[in-house]
């Protein structure tokens, strides 16, 4: 049986033509791994999650009558967008936090969290997927980053991540882009070569899916009002796209 804190589904039944994908939607750990011995402040932080990704996912889910597949736990514990064995799939060190309960794991430790969260996560997404495969669907994965990162600022309000397929992308790019005083980002602050198109690539590539990553400054989505003003812009973008 699928853990309940492993993935949550809202509006599975929807019939709108995109599905929202969010990775890193809470930070949530299961009481038996004891917070990973990090305390509140640290585990508040985006080390743990994406904050106000899912938030915008629920909005853009309304907007758009899309499902939306989250995590329900934390990156810190197994990070879904990362295959089995990735350096970043269960981190011992994010952005110079050590995480204590993440040191010296065994292969059977690591295998145990893979078992029980990544592997029913993605059963659940491929399902989702599955069900609606005469239906035209678009695959949309959601993500916050950082303002600053190693010290470096980061200037874009919003980057657009794609593989070279840009059916969805640059509809995307160039709306945003023509709204004034945004700055727009294209595989900015990440790319698909930095091994963050895992679930992509799994889901919506394999099927031949369009598709796409957003990544939204988190200062951008730290309200519920910003939360909800990037939720609509997305959607009403989308919604003309799809």
């Amino acid at each position: 049986m699928t853990a309940p804190e492993t993935i949550a589904l809202t509006r599975p039944q929807s019939g709108g033509k995109a599905v929202i994908i969010c990775d890193h939607a809470t930070n949530f750990i299961p009481e038996h791994y004891a917070d990973l011995g990090l305390d509140a402040a640290r585990l508040s932080e985006h080390i743990a999650w994406d904050p106000g990704a899912i938030e915008v996912a629920e909005r853009m889910s309304e907007r758009l009558d899309a499902p939306v597949a989250a995590a329900g736990l934390s990156r810190l514990v197994i990070d879904m967008n990362r295959p089995e064995g990735a350096a970043g799939s269960i981190v011992t060190v994010s952005d110079g936090v050590v995480v204590p309960g993440n040191q010296q794991l065994s292969d059977r430790d690591r295998r145990q969290r893979f078992e029980e969260h990544h592997i029913p996560y993605h059963q659940g997404i491929g399902d989702l997927l599955d069900r609606r495969a005469a239906l035209t669907t678009a695959v949309i994965a959601l993500h916050s980053y950082t303002p600053v990162h190693s010290g470096k600022t980061r200037p874009w309000d919003i980057g657009i991540l794609h593989n070279g397929d840009t059916a969805l992308a640059g509809p995307l790019l160039d709306a945003l882009s023509a709204m004034p005083g945004l700055v727009v980002g294209e595989n900015e602050p990440y790319s698909p070569a930095d091994d963050v198109y895992y679930t992509l690539q799994r889901h919506a590539v394999s099927r031949g899916l369009a598709h796409v990553m957003i990544e939204i400054r988190n200062d951008r989505i730290a309200t519920p009002q910003g939360q909800q003003d990037w939720g609509n812009r997305l959607a009403d973008i989308i919604s003309r796209v799809l």
